[in-house]
């Protein structure tokens, strides 16, 4: 058991030295590395006019150029683009079922109202007639009975 402990230290001492990159004792470092980092820093300054216009340029230049794509990009492009037309297809035909079914719900309003009215007029003309069957008779029975007063 001791020679397994002592071989597992022997082991931990070798991954140790074996680990290259200096160890910080100190979690925040001392004030004067963080001094000397600052002044390794190059000090940024805002871009010169023909700075700006010489990187626009170059990016422009850039996009000009014709960029080739592999299979796998080619595929995935292509996709993306069916995919665009898939679903501007699918809006499209929805719209189109919208206002079909728009149009169909006028259409059979306008009819049940035609419907509505013909049955209107239908029934005022039915009691049109009734009326004047009614005064028919009244005036037959009214010449019958005014007939038999006469004899």
């Amino acid at each position: 058991v001791s020679t397994q402990s002592t071989g597992k230290k022997q082991d931990r001492d070798r991954r140790r030295s074996r680990d290259r990159s200096p160890k910080d004792n100190t979690k925040n470092g001392t004030v004067e590395e963080e001094e000397e980092k600052e002044e390794l820093k190059p000090k940024r300054e805002p871009l010169s006019l023909e700075e700006l216009l010489a990187n626009k340029k170059a990016e422009e230049e850039a996009l000009k150029k014709p960029k080739f794509l592999t299979k796998e990009e080619r595929a995935k492009i292509a996709l993306e683009k069916r995919r665009k037309q898939v679903d501007d297809q699918r809006s499209a035909h929805d719209t189109d079922r919208q206002k079909r079914q728009e149009f169909d719900k006028i259409v059979e309003e306008s009819t049940m109202s035609r419907r509505r009215r013909r049955e209107e007029e239908d029934k005022t003309v039915e009691k049109r007639l009734a009326e004047k069957d009614e005064q028919k008779t009244i005036r037959e029975v009214i010449k019958s009975h005014h007939l038999s007063i006469k004899k």
